[in-house]
């Protein structure tokens, strides 16, 4: 079932999430999968958690991705402080080997392995940048597939981005992403100037799994930054659209285009791809990634000042996180009731 409504995102994300809660679906919510950047898992153990639960994830010498419960059977040690061997994690505590399902190979100083000892095992789906992790039932993660972002592996997209934790709610970083009208406010360094009056309303369509969104905005000036990448005349105006989506659980997709009138097949386009996992009630990992299909050879990263083209991406990371973890201080006492 959908529904057309306008004009407010983030009531109807709120109202979508209450929804989605109280239908009696709480296991699927908090055994949603988890996002993990593919960069960040190696051959070395790393540590995440998810919705509360402690996962170590690493990958075999097939480079597939391994993710155990971050706990050894035999004493409450955390399994991503020990070490990868071949396709087995050894505890650097107790010593015990682990096989990639979690079953405990060998245990030191005696020949017979306790029987039944073993970690949990979690399914992990690998796609587009992302390793999805499933903390809940193994035989149901097939029911969930993980979202798509096929643009973060296209060779014909260049993507930057960075990974970081805000203390603040996942709820609250939901909330932040479904109404951008602050971004005017925080980052007018990369703000569409079509943002900074009145934007039209959203056209907003709800599913059972996913809230969709998009806007047509009559021509306005692009960014000075997005100009010079497109060798466009600064303070020409041009139609521009913004399109997304929120994808549950966790993942947020902003396109924003420019019908530069040059006869392009596909417009110019940014694409904002956002993947939310709570950490706890207070905790949340935020993976941020931005994308684009034109000027492939421009440097337009956080780490590469003198090439950027007017726009400091580094700096709207660095002010955003703490600007929600101190929004979350003001809130916070509605989640200790």
């Amino acid at each position: 079932m959908c529904l057309r409504i306008d004009p407010s995102l983030g009531r109807c994300l709120l109202n979508f999430l209450s929804m989605f809660i109280e239908s009696g679906e709480k296991e699927d919510v908090a055994s949603s999968k988890a996002p993990v950047a593919s960069e960040d898992v190696g051959r070395r153990p790393t540590a995440a958690r998810a919705v509360g639960t402690p996962f170590v994830l690493y990958r075999t010498t097939a480079g597939d991705v391994v993710a155990l419960e971050d706990r050894c059977v035999n004493r409450p040690y955390p399994l991503s402080r020990g070490r990868v061997d071949g396709d087995r994690l050894v505890d650097g505590y107790t010593g015990f080997v682990y096989g990639p399902d979690g079953t405990v190979l060998s245990v030191p100083s005696q020949e017979h392995v306790p029987v039944g000892a073993r970690a949990r095992a979690f399914a992990v789906i690998e796609a587009d940048g992302f390793v999805w992790a499933w903390p809940g039932d193994a035989a149901l993660a097939k029911l969930r597939p993980a979202p798509e972002a096929a643009w973060l592996a296209d060779p014909g997209w260049s993507t930057f981005g960075e990974t970081w934790t805000t203390r603040a709610s996942a709820l609250l970083l939901q909330d932040n992403l479904a109404d951008i009208t602050h971004v005017a406010v925080v980052d007018p360094g990369v703000t569409p100037p079509a943002l900074q009056d009145t934007p039209p309303a959203l056209q907003v369509e709800v599913s059972q799994t996913q809230v969709r969104f998009r806007r047509e905005f009559p021509a306005a000036p692009v960014p000075a930054y997005q100009a010079e990448l497109l060798g466009l005349p600064p303070g020409a105006r041009y139609p521009q659209r913004e399109e997304g989506a929120f994808l549950s659980p966790g993942l947020w997709v902003d396109r924003w285009s420019v019908d530069a009138g040059d006869g392009r097949p596909v417009p110019p386009t940014f694409v904002f791809t956002h993947a939310i996992t709570p950490v706890d009630e207070r905790t949340t990992r935020h993976a941020w990634r931005v994308s684009r299909n034109f000027a492939p050879d421009a440097e337009l990263t956080p780490w590469s000042p003198h090439d950027r083209p007017g726009v400091d991406f580094e700096r709207v990371v660095d002010a955003r996180t703490p600007l929600l973890a101190r929004a979350f201080e003001a809130v916070r006492h509605d989640y200790d009731d």
